[in-house]
């Protein structure tokens, strides 16, 4: 859509022998292989929708047990690090693994969630660009496409969510990341009181 818009990027051809695949390269391979006049973009576009929602309902429960699993083990941690060092019984290997894992576990969360904040802002981008289409073709085959495509847009947005109790975007990370923090000061608070 983007390149129809606007027209190929430079107007470069792209080099069949070393090819390093950015955005503007994208851009060029798919404007030379495909018109917006007779591609099914509509259609991927349900197919995406499809298979995110098949997603979601295979994988909720572990994301729901992934999510709450990085809480608990992130205080458990602390308390096991903060009880064995009161208890001068801490060694080096434990006080390096255990945060260690907790560190593992909040890198994967950091990559979902940058993930689904990526896809949620391509599809607020795929749903602007459709809006322009509507604005520039009164009639035709890319109007109709553009129409289809805003309407499943509009109709039913694709979000990530744990059974809706909350969506995986980026303010998931740092609500989590403000949850285990205010948790971590209130154990801190009874160790030390």
């Amino acid at each position: 859509m983007r390149n129809h818009l606007k027209g190929l990027p430079n107007g470069r051809e792209v080099n069949s022998k070393f090819f390093l695949p950015t955005r503007k390269s994208m851009r060029c391979v798919v404007a030379n292989m495909h018109e917006l006049n007779s591609s099914a973009t509509d259609e991927y576009l349900k197919d995406i929708f499809d298979v995110i929602s098949r997603f979601q309902e295979l994988f909720r429960f572990q994301v729901l047990l992934f999510c709450f699993k990085f809480v608990l083990t992130a205080l458990l941690v602390f308390e096991f690090i903060l009880l064995a060092m009161q208890n001068n019984i801490l060694r080096w290997l434990e006080f390096i693994l255990l945060p260690f894992q907790t560190v593992i576990d909040l890198m994967m969360i950091v990559v979902f969630c940058v993930r689904c904040e990526a896809f949620r802002i391509e599809i607020q981008d795929i749903k602007r660009l459709s809006t322009t289409l509507l604005s520039i073709y009164q009639e035709g085959p890319i109007r109709e496409k553009a129409r289809k495509m805003l309407k499943l847009i509009n109709e039913k947005p694709p979000h990530i969510s744990v059974y809706d109790m909350w969506n995986m975007d980026a303010s998931t990370m740092l609500n989590m990341i403000n949850v285990v923090t205010t948790l971590l000061v209130t154990l801190l608070q009874f160790a030390l009181l």
